[in-house]
């Protein structure tokens, strides 16, 4: 799977547009058509091979990207299928939303919240395939059960952290020239409430600057 394209619409829109080739796409068919409940019309079959494909091989290159692009994902990837065809594999394309390049103004007193962003059960597949998948495999159903709950426990821990630090730079965006003084080296939070939560969490509490 190879990046083709990588921009922003706006700050902190992030689209990007990747390719995989036939011999991709025929080793997921393959994979697809070897199972008993196999999609049987052509269009059932590629699109399973397409997900597959995508489950399979999308974290290295989302994750090279954000290495690359120096970028902080708030949201997962909403991916839309571009084009496909046996002889040439496949192009799909993403967007995602990351925190917005910024500059400080003044500083004021706000109160932001702190909504980390649902878990998808998507994202808990592509990390139990990407770092569990010998554990997954061994495991019996209260074990797998057991396995995506953790692991949905250990995403939320990461999306309470990215949900502060871009309550932290959504204030620092409203700062702007609303009053006159200087910013603070680092916005410090009295209040931070961050409960565990399912793999479909509601928001968390609220960040309230000193």
């Amino acid at each position: 799977m190879k990046l083709e394209h990588f921009g922003m619409a706006e700050p902190g829109d992030c689209r990007l547009v990747f390719t995989a080739g036939a011999e991709e796409l025929a080793a997921a068919v393959a994979q697809v058509q070897a199972e008993p409940d196999a999609p049987q019309e052509e269009d059932g079959l590629l699109t399973e091979a397409v997900n597959r494909t995508i489950l399979g091989g999308f974290s290295a290159l989302y994750e090279q990207l954000v290495q690359e692009y120096h970028v902080v994902p708030v949201t997962d990837p909403d991916f839309e299928l571009l084009a496909v065809n046996r002889a040439e594999g496949f192009r799909a394309g993403a967007q995602f939303y990351a925190l917005p390049p910024l500059e400080v103004g003044a500083y004021t007193g706000f109160v932001q919240p702190i909504e980390p962003h649902p878990i998808r059960q998507l994202t808990i597949e592509l990390e139990i395939n990407r770092h569990h998948g010998d554990e997954e495999r061994a495991a019996d159903a209260a074990g797998k059960a057991a396995l995506r709950q953790q692991v949905a426990r250990e995403i939320w821990a990461q999306r309470c952290a990215q949900a502060e630090q871009r309550a932290r730079k959504e204030l620092v965006w409203q700062l702007g020239d609303a009053v006159k003084g200087p910013l603070p080296k680092q916005l410090v939070g009295r209040q931070l409430f961050c409960r565990a939560a399912p793999v479909q969490p509601e928001p968390a509490g609220q960040w309230h600057q000193l």
